[in-house]
C-alpha cells in the first residue's frame, strides 16, 4: 500500500492511499480508511494567452468559443504552462500574478484580467476552469 505525507497539527502522518478491488481510491475520511468516491459531473476549461507586451501591470483577454459559458458561470484562472517568454512556471508567482474573470457572455465566453502588481512582460498561458 503506497502512503502520502500529510502535516496536520504540525505532525507528519503518513496516511495510506491506494486502489481498492472495486477501482475506489482508499484514504483517509473522518479519521478512518474509507472509500473514496469522485464526484460525478464535468467541468469545462480552455488555456488562454495574456500578453503583458514589453512592460505593464495589467493584461486582458477576451476568451469566445465557449457554449458552456452561462451569466452565473463560476469561473477559475491559475498559472498554465510556460510559454516561450517564460520558461519557468515560477516566474509568475514570484511576480505575484493573479487574475479576474468579467464579462460573462451567454454561450460565448468572458474576459480574464491579469495583474502583476511590480509589472512584468511578454505572454502567460492561463488555464480557465469553469462550472
Amino acid at each position: 500500500m503506497s502512503t502520502r505525507s500529510l502535516i496536520i497539527g504540525g505532525l507528519v502522518k503518513q496516511l495510506p492511499t491506494t486502489i481498492g478491488a472495486n477501482g475506489q481510491a482508499i484514504g483517509w475520511s473522518g479519521g478512518q480508511l474509507a472509500n473514496i468516491t469522485p464526484a460525478g459531473g464535468s467541468g469545462n476549461g480552455v488555456a488562454v494567452t495574456v500578453d503583458f507586451g514589453s512592460g505593464s501591470d495589467m493584461a486582458t483577454t477576451v476568451v469566445t468559443g465557449q457554449s458552456w459559458v452561462t451569466p452565473t458561470s463560476i469561473i477559475s484562472a491559475s498559472l498554465g504552462e510556460p510559454t516561450a517568454d517564460h520558461l519557468d512556471p515560477a516566474e509568475g508567482l514570484i511576480e505575484q500574478i493573479h487574475f479576474g474573470i468579467s464579462d460573462r457572455v451567454n454561450g460565448i465566453g468572458f474576459t480574464v484580467t491579469a495583474h502583476a502588481p511590480y509589472r512584468t512582460t511578454g505572454t502567460y498561458t492561463i488555464n480557465c476552469i469553469g462550472v
